[in-house]
C-alpha cells in the first residue's frame, strides 16, 4: 500500500495512462454543490461552507486552479475543466451525508458512473466534517490517492465467513 501523494501536473497527465482518462489534461477544476436540508436547498450560507471545505482540501497537492461554482453555472460545460458534483443532505439532528462525483464533460471515454463512496458526519463538527471530505477526495482525485492498490470488493454474502 502506498502512502505517497502525487501532486496533480495538467501536462504531464495527458500521457500518463495512470492517470484516469476524466482527470487527463484538465486545466480547472470546479466545485459545484447542492445542499439540501428537509425544507428543500439549504441555506446559502451552509452550502458555501461545505462547498469552501471542499474546495480548499482539493487544491492540497494540486497544482490546477480550483473555483467554487453555483448551480447554473455555464462554466459546468468549458472544455478543460472538470467538475466535481458534491451532493449532500442535511438532517434535522445536524448531520450531513454527502458523495462526491467528478464530471468532465464533452470527452469520450471519461464518464465516471460513481464517486466517492457515502459518508456521514455532523455539519457543526469542522474536524468531523474536515476528516469526512478529505476521505472523499482521496478516493476520487489522482493526485490525492492514498491506495492505488486494486481491493477486493466484499459481497454482503461473504462478509463474515473469511
Amino acid at each position: 500500500m502506498s502512502s505517497q501523494v502525487i501532486p496533480h501536473d495538467p501536462v504531464a497527465s495527458r500521457v500518463n495512462p495512470d492517470v484516469p482518462l476524466a482527470f487527463r489534461g484538465v486545466e480547472r477544476m470546479q466545485i459545484l454543490c447542492l445542499l439540501q436540508a428537509e425544507e428543500g436547498v439549504a441555506s446559502e450560507t451552509d452550502r458555501a461552507r461545505i462547498c469552501e471545505m471542499v474546495s480548499r482540501l482539493a487544491t492540497h497537492d494540486n497544482a490546477i486552479p480550483v473555483s467554487v461554482i453555483s448551480l447554473g453555472d455555464a462554466q459546468v460545460m468549458t472544455a478543460g475543466r472538470l467538475t466535481l458534483l458534491v451532493h449532500a443532505s442535511l438532517a434535522v439532528d445536524g448531520g450531513v451525508a454527502f458523495t462526491m462525483r467528478p464530471f468532465r464533460p464533452m470527452l469520450d471515454g471519461s464518464e465516471v458512473l460513481f464517486g466517492s463512496r457515502p459518508r456521514v458526519a455532523q455539519f457543526d463538527d469542522d474536524a468531523a466534517l474536515e476528516t469526512a471530505i478529505a476521505a472523499s477526495l482521496d478516493e476520487i482525485l489522482p493526485w490525492r490517492a492514498r491506495n492505488t492498490a486494486p481491493r477486493k470488493i466484499d459481497s454482503p454474502t461473504r462478509r463474515g465467513n473469511e
